[in-house]
């Protein structure tokens, strides 16, 4: 009988934890932006896993809102956005002077940030007790009073002139994190974010010292900003909260597309579209080379173009984030009866239009948002049962 051989065991503890991964340089406040973004823009696909499918312009009137992928992603979100703002003040702190970020008694504090002042420091981070977010905040707001002309200070001031929205947030996040989970409902959690924090990340963002952080979703074949859309609709004095699910779910799937890679130069990224992308002739070697996933493409052609031999009924459009023409009208087909004029009974096929949904980057929306000329659909019956 042959020897069998055991699993090998995975011996990982903190003095080796470094052979068993790899580090890298980049911030974790960006890719808590990254995580926050990505899970607030899914809200609106976790309404779809409801049976029925939420009524959009009927929520105000849930007192609750108990879908289990929802919570999830709240969750997700808060904490993350959270998270992010706080990497922003304590990274603030430190510009302005390192130890501001430790913990000290505060008291005299205005005498500690005098003796710091002009003076340069390096701390032993494995040594560096850091504070919390109020902290951090508090500190900032105090450094505003007694030196309101600090170069750091006047760059943030409308970060700090927010300060009610960061309590907030962090009141959220406290509630969230902690027992009595507390969650904002869907409509409301739509107005917070699109009124208060999007505008925040956007000037946060556009910052010198974050411009060219990766955080953003990838460009759109619809030349849609999802953020800056939302950011729109949401100082409307009706916000759209179906408008606001469609670009919700822009953005979702523009993290999600698998067709342009972000390219070895950045700004050479910055002035092209992603038809531009896919449509330019790729040279050997050229900076162009890692921009486009041909493959991919091929891959999600060759799938739809089976799927519609299969099933004859669907329609196909082009995706409004990938730009591929994968984009498919999922219309189940039934029979109903029915008497014609001369009362003979016959069958009718009809097709009852259920989703639209891309092969390529998984955009997906159904009939509870009614209105899709965002995405350069303009049928007003799209969602309506019709004849085959």
């Amino acid at each position: 009988m042959a020897k069998k051989t055991l699993p090998k065991k995975m011996d990982i503890n903190t003095s080796n934890m470094d052979s068993f991964g790899w580090k890298t340089d980049e911030p974790a406040g960006f890719q808590s932006l990254k995580s926050a973004l990505i899970a607030y823009f899914g809200t609106y696909y976790s309404t779809l896993s409801c049976h029925p499918i939420l009524p959009l312009v009927a929520l105000k009137k849930w007192r609750k809102f108990e879908v289990e992928e929802y919570k999830t992603l709240y969750f997700t979100a808060i904490t993350h956005f959270q998270h992010f703002f706080e990497f922003i003040l304590k990274d603030k702190l430190r510009g302005i002077n390192p130890i501001l970020e430790t913990k000290f008694d505060q008291k005299g504090f205005k005498n500690v940030y005098q003796a710091l002042k002009g003076r340069s420091s390096s701390l032993d981070s494995a040594e560096m007790v850091s504070i919390e977010f109020s902290d951090a905040l508090a500190r900032l707001l105090e450094i505003r009073k007694i030196d309101p002309d600090n170069a750091t200070i006047k760059e943030i001031n409308f970060l700090l002139d927010k300060a009610d929205i960061l309590k907030t947030l962090t009141t959220l996040r406290n509630r969230i994190w902690h027992k009595g989970l507390f969650f904002l409902r869907y409509h409301e959690l739509d107005l917070f974010v699109g009124q208060h924090i999007l505008p925040l990340i956007k000037e946060i963002m556009a910052l010198p010292d974050y411009a060219n952080q990766r955080w953003k979703y990838k460009c759109l074949a619809c030349e849609k900003d999802p953020i800056d859309e939302i950011i729109r609709v949401c100082k409307l004095k009706r916000p759209s909260f179906q408008k606001i699910a469609l670009l919700k779910e822009l953005g979702r799937a523009s993290y999600c597309n698998p067709l342009v890679v972000y390219p070895k130069i950045k700004d050479d990224y910055k002035e092209k579209n992603i038809q531009d992308l896919l449509h330019r002739p790729i040279v050997p070697n050229s900076t162009w080379a890692p921009y486009v996933n041909r493959d991919k493409i091929d891959e999600c052609n060759a799938r739809v173009e089976g799927i519609c031999k299969s099933n004859y009924c669907y329609d196909v459009y082009e995706c409004p984030v990938c730009g591929l023409k994968t984009m498919i009208k999922n219309e189940p087909i039934d029979w109903v009866e029915s008497v014609d004029e001369d009362d003979r009974e016959e069958r009718i096929c009809i097709k009852i239009p259920k989703h639209l949904h891309c092969e390529t980057c998984s955009f997906h929306i159904e009939g509870n948002v009614k209105d899709l000329s965002l995405i350069g659909i303009k049928d007003k019956k799209f969602w309506e049962e019709h004849e085959l």
